[in-house]
């Protein structure tokens, strides 16, 4: 089998001058998409580190309010029936630190009377949700809450369903 350089070359074993231009050519070619693709990756990477400070500072505002709202906010995973986020305002409303409060079973959040009501009222919401989940609606309910202290408050909860990552339903 020939190589180019073979049947271009000079006769003596050398690569003719339009060998050796191609090959310059082929080099430049070569040099010229590796430039391009080094550009893209660098682009590619700035977008991504802007994305990555928009989350970040997206993230830190979220935070900032759910830290510093009198509001207790809080997450529900309705499969598990655990809490997997309680904000700080829980602790001056009842006296249980978040992570105290998301060990609490449900029952222990909520008087018996308070319990019972909600569970009468969470399957046809739950269902209504899950025909709708774009629907977003919105559910206010007043329930009594035990606080660490011994004491009964009543609270105004506004409450919607979501879907998580992995496709439980939660409460908001």
């Amino acid at each position: 089998m020939l190589t180019s350089c073979q049947t271009m070359g000079t006769g003596d074993g050398r690569p003719s001058q339009a060998a050796i231009l191609m090959m310059q050519i082929g080099a430049v070619v070569i040099l010229a998409i590796l430039s391009l693709l080094w550009l893209r990756f660098l682009s590619l990477k700035g977008l991504l580190a802007g994305k990555t400070q928009q989350t970040i500072d997206s993230e830190e505002k979220y935070r900032f309010i759910t830290e510093n709202t009198s509001d207790v906010i809080w997450i529900l995973n309705l499969s598990t029936n655990k809490f997997s986020y309680i904000s700080p305002a829980i602790y001056p409303l009842r006296g249980y630190t978040p992570e105290e409060a998301m060990q609490q079973e449900l029952s222990e959040t909520l008087t018996l009377e308070s319990l019972e009501y909600l569970q009468a009222k969470s399957p046809s919401r739950r269902q209504e949700f899950i025909e709708n989940p774009d629907g977003q609606k919105h559910y206010i309910d007043e329930v009594q809450q035990p606080c660490k202290n011994g004491t009964i408050i009543w609270v105004e909860t506004s409450t919607q369903f979501q879907y998580n990552a992995a496709g439980e339903i939660e409460t908001i």
